[in-house]
C-alpha cells in the first residue's frame, strides 16, 4: 500500500523534517537532542536546569543504551539503530535535496544538493515541487 500526501507548505515540510530527525536521533541514541529540541523550541531555555537534564538524560541513556558512553551514538547505518530511525533519515535527505534544488536551481555545496545515499531498505520516497516558492521562508 502506498499513500500520497499533497499540498505540504515547505513550513509543513520543514516541521516534518525536524520531527523525523528528532525520531531518527533518539532511536541511534542521541539523547543529549532532548534537550537541544526544547531548548531551541520552547522559549524558557533561562530557566533550564542542565545539571538536572543531564543527569536525566544520563539515567535514560544507561537505561535504554548501556553500550554508549554518555556523548556517544551508534551510527545511523549501524546494525545497531532500529530500522524505523533509518526510514526516518532516508526520508528526511529526499526532502532536504528537493527543498535545497527547488530554492536554489543553480545548486550549492551543502550536503543537501548531494544525491541522497539510502541507508534504510525501503524505497526512498517521491517529492515534487509546485507553485511558487514561498517568498517569507527564510
Amino acid at each position: 500500500m502506498k499513500y500520497k500526501i499533497e499540498n505540504i507548505s515547505e513550513k509543513q515540510l520543514n516541521v516534518i523534517m525536524e520531527a523525523l530527525d528528532l525520531h531518527s536521533r533518539l532511536l541511534c541514541g542521541q539523547l543529549s537532542e532532548i534537550e537541544n529540541f526544547l531548548r531551541f523550541n520552547y522559549n524558557k531555555h533561562n530557566l533550564l536546569n542542565h545539571t538536572k537534564i543531564h543527569d536525566a538524560i544520563y539515567d535514560i541513556k544507561e537505561e535504554f543504551f548501556p553500550e554508549l558512553r554518555l556523548g556517544a551514538s551508534h551510527s545511523i547505518r549501524s546494525q545497531e539503530t532500529p530500522p524505523k530511525a533509518q526510514i526516518g533519515y532516508d526520508i528526511i535527505q529526499v526532502a532536504r535535496h528537493i527543498r535545497a534544488w527547488s530554492k536554489n536551481p543553480e545548486g550549492g555545496f551543502q550536503v543537501d544538493y548531494q544525491t541522497p545515499w539510502k541507508c534504510g531498505q525501503e524505497e526512498f520516497v517521491e517529492i515534487t515541487t509546485e507553485g511558487k516558492q514561498d517568498e517569507t521562508l527564510g
